[in-house]
């Protein structure tokens, strides 16, 4: 199998990467950073993950996230309210962004991610609805914010535990389950390989080399 072009995320170096067998890992010959590697079955394990975490995401979606009781008081919200609260607050851009960065970009990476992972595994290749898919989840993992979300809850319980009594609905546990099985997912999904998978035309392939022979 011939080799690929790479750059290192690092000091920029491209490198020329040799096929991968499962468990090899290749390094940067600059500086020494791993650039690429290959994991058995890494492509089933994110899909096993991906199945795993929609299921936790209809349960974090659709029941309670937090309840608070105080002085004979007691309120109960959902994960969709907490991003609503914001706009009650008077505070419309920060709730758009709640819903997006928690809710809405997560939910697209994983739908997407299936659907490209579930057509790659019976085609063998990628369709070119799963490349559109596949460029646009390239975008959107930087704005995957479901960790720091759970993280974040956690934190303010603490405080918010002095002045009432918390307990943890259904939909927390699920989007912790989900913050989980989501990340993993994504540590296996290996893009490279799905890249290479695209059948680019050899008309396009010889603008390219012509383009490399220039610069």
């Amino acid at each position: 199998m011939p080799s690929q072009k790479i750059a290192c995320s690092t000091c920029d170096l491209l490198i020329d990467l040799p096929h991968l067998l499962a468990g090899e890992e290749a390094h940067c010959p600059q500086c020494d950073h791993i650039v690429a590697w290959q994991v058995r079955g890494s492509l089933h394990t994110s899909l096993a993950f991906l199945i795993a975490a929609a299921m936790m995401f209809i349960l974090a979606v659709n029941f309670p996230f937090l309840s608070f009781e105080s002085r004979g008081l007691s309120r109960e919200i959902t994960l969709w309210q907490v991003a609503a609260e914001f706009f009650g607050e008077g505070m419309p851009a920060v709730g758009i962004g709640v819903g997006a960065l928690v809710i809405a970009i997560p939910g697209f990476l994983l739908l997407s991610h299936i659907y490209i992972l579930v057509t790659v595994l019976f085609s063998r290749t990628l369709l070119p609805s799963s490349v559109f898919l596949l460029r646009m989840s390239s975008h959107l993992s930087p704005w995957n914010m479901v960790e720091i979300f759970t993280v974040g809850t956690l934190a303010s319980l603490t405080k918010i535990a002095s002045l009432a009594t918390v307990y943890f609905g259904i939909s927390f546990w699920a989007y912790l389950a989900f913050s989980i099985a989501l990340t993993v997912s994504l540590l296996h999904f290996d893009r490279r390989h799905l890249w290479s998978l695209v059948d680019v035309p050899a008309q396009k392939k010889n603008d390219v080399k012509h383009v490399e022979i220039l610069l």
